[in-house]
């Protein structure tokens, strides 16, 4: 009989992050896009009802604090149609909620006119949600305004 030793890992915020956003949206991609504490990262299918709008790839590793988070792969299922923007506005908003920052590398793609979509505009689109850098670039979580409940 073998037995299998586990590890247990203390969850961070990052490590929350990914299990919530993962849990949420249950869909997978079987194409691997990197890799994390648990192994190889899988993209999962995000929704807004039942619309399918994209995938996203995300881990958090040794090599990040612990409120960041990698993400590995980011696209619209359709672009040009505001599916992505959709997109990058839930996972900011969530990673808001858990104090995560996000680190990404842009990488153009090819669309369906085949043309790639140019590595400046992408930039310009991922500094709408306040990312920064030049080469990976990084999100810093947004403080949560509150009402007052007076």
């Amino acid at each position: 009989m073998t037995s299998k030793a586990f590890v247990q890992v203390e969850l961070n915020a990052g490590l929350e992050f990914v299990h919530h956003l993962y849990a949420r949206f249950p869909g997978r991609i079987p194409v691997p896009v990197g890799g994390g504490m648990k192994g190889v990262v899988y993209p999962l299918v995000m929704y807004d009802g039942p619309e399918a709008l994209g995938c996203i790839g995300c881990a958090w590793h040794d090599g990040l604090r612990d409120n960041e988070v990698q993400v590995y792969h980011f696209s619209a299922f359709l672009p040009g149609r505001g599916h992505g923007t959709r997109m990058m506005e839930q996972v900011c908003k969530l990673a808001d909620q858990f104090g995560v920052a996000l680190t990404l590398m842009p990488q153009p793609r090819w669309t369906e006119s085949g043309e790639p979509l140019d590595e400046v505009a992408l930039r310009q689109w991922y500094r709408k949600f306040d990312f920064t850098g030049l080469g990976y670039m990084t999100r810093v979580a947004q403080p949560i305004l509150r009402e007052n409940a007076s």
